[in-house]
C-alpha cells in the first residue's frame, strides 16, 4: 500500500521513483496494482479520490508503457485489496468492485485486468474485478492462494515464458550470478559473452531480452548503455 501521509524522505524517494518507473515497465509481466480497501468504503471522500487517483495514475502508467497496438492490449493486470481481516463483508467487497469499474472501465489498461471469478458478494459467489487479501495472513491465506494461482495461470499462457533462448545465454546468466557484483560494464559481459560463446554482435539481443523478463536493468541508449 502507499501512504497518504508521508515525512520529507519518503516524499523524496517517491518523487525520484516516479521519474524512473517506466524503466521497469515492459510487457513480458504481470502488474499487481495495491490498494487498501478500506480507503474505498470509508466516509473520508478525500482519502478515497487521492486512493482512485493513485490508483488510475498507475494503470494509465502501466497502458503507455506496455500496451500492444496489434493486440490492442497492455500487460495483465490484478488489482489487489488489502486489509482483508478488516474489510470481511461480502457486501463491501461488491461496492468496491463496482466503484473499481466505474472508475476506470473507461482506461485503456482496463481490458487486461484479470477479473477474480471467485470472488463473493451479498448473494453469494459473484465475479469481481479485485482480489481481496489479507496480508497478516500471508501465503497462507485463501485470498493470496486464489491470487498466486491465477498469476501463475497467467505467466505459464504467456508467450515469452515458453521462448527458446539459446544454451550459452544461460551459461552467461549463470556467470553474472556467480560475480555477485549489482552492476557490469557492457565491455565486461561481452568478454564474459565471449568466453561462454556468445558473439559481440549477439550481446545486444540477449541484454534486451533479459531486460524485459525483468533478469538485469539494461538500457541501451547512448550514456547508459555502457552498465
Amino acid at each position: 500500500d502507499f501512504c497518504l501521509s508521508r515525512g520529507l524522505g519518503d516524499v523524496y524517494k517517491r518523487q525520484v521513483f516516479d521519474i524512473i518507473h517506466h524503466l521497469f515497465l515492459t510487457r513480458n509481466g504481470v502488474y499487481a496494482l495495491v490498494f487498501n480497501m478500506e480507503w474505498l468504503i470509508n466516509d473520508n471522500q478525500n482519502e478515497k479520490q487521492k486512493a482512485l487517483q493513485f490508483m488510475r495514475n498507475w494503470l494509465s502508467s502501466i497502458a503507455v508503457h506496455t500496451f500492444n497496438t496489434t493486440t490492442k492490449m497492455t500487460a495483465p493486470i490484478v488489482i489487489v485489496g488489502t486489509r482483508l481481516d478488516k474489510i470481511t463483508n461480502p457486501s463491501d467487497h461488491e461496492k468496491i468492485s463496482t466503484i473499481l469499474h466505474e472508475h476506470f472501465s473507461d482506461n485503456l489498461a482496463w481490458r487486461s485486468v484479470i477479473s477474480n471469478k471467485d470472488g463473493k458478494d451479498s448473494n453469494g459467489k459473484a465475479l469481481q474485478w479485485f482480489f481481496p487479501v489479507d496480508n497478516k495472513a500471508g501465503s497462507r491465506s485463501v485470498g493470496m492462494k486464489r491470487l498466486m494461482t491465477v498469476v501463475h495461470e497467467v505467466i505459464n499462457k504467456a508467450e515469452y515464458t515458453h521462448k527458446e533462448i539459446p544454451l550459452t545465454w544461460l551459461k552467461v546468466i549463470d556467470h553474472m550470478s556467480d560475480m555477485k557484483k549489482d552492476c557490469l560494464l557492457l565491455s565486461d559481459l561481452k568478454m564474459l559473452g565471449e568466453r561462454n560463446g556468445v558473439s559481440m554482435e549477439e550481446v545486444p539481443y540477449m541484454l534486451t531480452f533479459l531486460h524485459d523478463v525483468g533478469h538485469l536493468m539494461w538500457l541501451d541508449e547512448p550514456g547508459l548503455r555502457d552498465v
